[in-house]
C-alpha cells in the first residue's frame, strides 16, 4: 500500500460534516542511516505532495507548520 493510499483512507472514511484532510507525513526513520532517512523524506513529499519529516530525528517544525497552515 502506498503512502497516497494510506492518506486517502481516512479522507474517504470521514464524515461529510467533518471531513479529514492530511496535512503532513510523519515518518519513523530510526532503522536507517541519516542519508537514507533524508531520501525517504524527499520521496514521501514527492509521492504525496505534502510536507514530510521524521519529527523525532529531525524535529517537528515542518510538520507543525503544515498543520497550523491547514487549520488557519
Amino acid at each position: 500500500m502506498s503512502l497516497t493510499d494510506l492518506l486517502d483512507l481516512p479522507e474517504r472514511m470521514s464524515l461529510k460534516l467533518w471531513p479529514a484532510t492530511g496535512a503532513a507525513v510523519a515518518l519513523n526513520t530510526s532503522s536507517v542511516s541519516e542519508e537514507e532517512a533524508r531520501a525517504a523524506i524527499v520521496a514521501a513529499e514527492e509521492e504525496t505532495g505534502l510536507p514530510a519529516d521524521d519529527p523525532v530525528r529531525f524535529g517537528a517544525g515542518k510538520l507543525l507548520d503544515a498543520v497550523l497552515k491547514l487549520t488557519a
